[in-house]
């Protein structure tokens, strides 16, 4: 174990918020300063580097630590008759990702749809009573409604970013707070693999948070500071709690193992469904792209899944 420093993990923690927030607003950095576009090579280089961390992060990182809490030795009967637990509850809550999304983006693609409708009628009976005008007006219309669909398409990706950090924020303040009561070599261990883990993840959060709105600068800066602090807080909780904290404590493994679970089912599920599949299958900027470029994005992805992979050796 060795002996408890105070000042060695108040200086940690503070590394970890440092690295966390050059990870997170790295991305912002090259749009804001160097004037590079949301969907530039630079930007989706790390877009898709940080999609492989983030399903890394669910598979490797987060679900065996849930399997681990909930099967520990220290828990009750009912844990080990149901060794599935941490399973299930990932699945539940990739399910309930997915409605609230589903819910969610329903409402602002109706309500999208018909005030454009309304707004399409009210011009077509008041202001074209010739035939000539009303096909104008009819291919008006159209563009609108593209116009309208692009809006509800941005509305959904920012809708699958908050949910994306959320799912992070899960995991960010448990694995804060281990770092604040562990001691010894372990410490060192877990402080710099977590140092990687929050630049990697936050490079591929910040490049999604850069879109949430591209023209103001305090709803991204907001976002990365929330991710940013979230490990830090964890860690100077465990700080705050190091002298009662029990790791082998029934009750603290449940909490750490169902926390794991949702943010290992939420992490998945968007890996899966809102980065993987929208980015690669139905994104039409990258269906457009030249066919090396493409090659470099897949790869760009499996190296940021096989570096937190390897992370995972140590966290």
């Amino acid at each position: 174990m060795g002996e408890y420093d105070l000042n060695q993990h108040i200086i940690g923690a503070v590394v970890v918020l440092v690295t966390s927030i050059v990870g997170v607003f790295l991305p912002m950095f090259l749009i804001k300063v160097f004037k590079i576009g949301v969907d530039s090579f630079p930007v989706n280089l790390g877009r898709h580097f940080g999609t492989g961390v983030v399903i890394s992060t669910g598979f490797v990182h987060m679900m065996p630590e849930a399997i681990a809490s909930l099967t520990h030795v220290c828990q009750s009967d009912f844990f080990h008759q149901y060794p599935p637990l941490a399973g299930a509850i990932a699945m539940a809550a990739a399910l309930m990702n997915q409605l609230l999304e589903y819910l969610a983006s329903g409402m602002t693609e109706d309500s999208s749809i018909t005030n454009e409708e309304k707004d399409v009628e009210y011009r077509h009976a008041s202001h074209h009573p010739n035939p000539q005008a009303q096909a104008h007006s009819c291919a008006h219309s159209h563009g609108d409604m593209s116009a309208v669909m692009d809006s509800v398409n941005f509305k959904r990706r920012k809708l699958s970013t908050y949910m994306l950090e959320f799912g992070i924020w899960l995991h960010s303040v448990p694995v804060g707070i281990t770092l604040g009561v562990t001691t010894g070599d372990q410490f060192k261990t877990l402080l710099a693999a977590l140092i990687f883990h929050q630049m990697f993840e936050g490079i591929g959060l910040g490049a999604r948070i850069c879109e949430l709105d591209p023209h103001k600068i305090m709803v991204p800066l907001l976002n990365g500071l929330a991710y940013a602090f979230m490990a830090p807080f964890g860690a100077f909780i465990g700080i705050l709690i190091r002298n009662s904290y029990k790791a082998n404590d029934p009750n603290t493994l449940v909490i750490e193992g169902v926390f794991d679970a949702i943010s290992g089912g939420i992490l998945i599920y968007m890996a899966l469904v809102n980065l993987i599949t929208m980015d690669f299958m139905f994104s039409p900027q990258f269906k457009a792209e030249r066919k090396l470029r493409k090659i470099i994005y897949f790869i760009a992805m499996y190296a940021g899944a096989i570096s937190m992979s390897i992370i995972g050796i140590w966290t």
